[in-house]
């Protein structure tokens, strides 16, 4: 029966990874999560011992798992699948009875993996792809709450089956000082707590800003403008995804270009780039900008100060040089 024994190593694979999937469903609590932990490593040893006949440790040789092994780890890992598949979206359909709105997770038990949502992507587009997947996007009060994590000492969202959300960018929705609702989208590390400050993403090759002032905006993605306070630099964060900016930045609000370097860093002063000499105002008197905290971003005031930063075009710069109207000095 090899066939039937080939086609068992497959079946079993594609289980274990089902059941590695429901895992990650925020419905879940840890005990159920341990459970299906336990059964996923009984069926690995299963699935070794079909594969290789030397035991972890080199020296015992092992007796070849058959078919009907296989198949009782299948049915016994299927059995665990089907039942918490079940919970989880009776929960899930639970808190769409009680909110009227989109679940926050759930998985199907048809083995399609869930997505990880990146900063940026459209509420209404998460919904519709990860219907029934395990969706990124909570509601504070309905899916879980804010918790000090007992050993970092920063913020944990704990979801309602005692999970906290781990190593995952988060879209968390609540209400603001003003009685909104609004999403703001969080990034948590490898050990479940809230990042502050600069996030690498490590699956996109991206760099993020997460909000540093305490307050209910700490630990907020943030978009436009920022000053990093460590570095004293101006760094520009794309509007709708959050990435940092390089190069050229023509910003909407001013109508003015702005030179973003390799880091990110805004240049000021005399900058040669690309073989020519531009000037980037190195002196702001007084503000140009206004921090909004209900909108989330820096609001141009439309004074009569140039704003830091800028690039003079067609015009004299502060050393009496001229540049033309697109900044370079000739």
């Amino acid at each position: 029966n090899r066939k039937e024994v080939a086609k068992a190593r497959v079946d079993l694979g594609g289980t274990i990874e089902e059941a590695k999937i429901l895992t990650g469903d925020p419905y879940l609590k840890v005990a159920e999560v341990a459970e299906i932990n336990e059964a996923i490593a009984h069926a690995l040893e299963t699935l070794r011992q079909a594969r290789d006949l030397v035991s972890p440790d080199g020296t015992t040789y092992l007796r070849q798992a058959n078919y009907a092994e296989l198949q009782q780890a299948i049915d016994a890992l299927r059995r665990l699948i089907d039942k918490y598949s079940k919970i989880a979206a009776d929960r899930a359909g639970d808190r769409n009875r009680r909110t009227g709105g989109a679940s926050g997770g759930g998985n199907s038990s048809s083995g399609r993996g869930s997505r990880l949502l990146t900063p940026g992507e459209k509420s209404q587009q998460n919904t519709a792809i990860n219907e029934n997947s395990n969706v990124r996007a909570f509601v504070l009060g309905v899916d879980g709450a804010w918790e000090t994590n007992p050993v970092t000492g920063g913020w944990s969202f704990v979801l309602n089956g005692g999970t906290p959300i781990n190593d995952m960018w988060g879209m968390i929705t609540f209400n603001d000082n003003t009685g909104k609702k609004v999403s703001r989208w969080y990034y948590f590390d490898g050990r479940s707590t809230m990042a502050t400050g600069w996030v690498y993403d490590s699956k996109n090759g991206n760099w993020y800003y997460m909000n540093t002032t305490p307050g209910p905006e700490l630990g907020q993605m943030v978009t436009g403008w920022v000053k990093d306070e460590k570095t004293n630099k101006w760094y520009y964060m794309n509007d709708n995804t959050g990435i940092l900016e390089t190069g050229w930045h023509l910003d909407k609000q001013d109508g003015r270009w702005y030179y973003l370097n390799q880091n990110g860093e805004m240049l000021v002063g005399w900058q040669n780039i690309g073989g020519k000499w531009y000037y980037f105002n190195a002196n702001a008197p007084q503000n140009t900008y206004v921090w909004d905290a209900n909108a989330f971003k820096w609001n141009y005031l439309n004074n009569s100060t140039r704003p830091f930063g800028s690039m003079y075009a067609g015009e004299k710069t502060p050393d009496g040089y001229s540049v033309d109207a697109n900044g370079a000095w000739n």
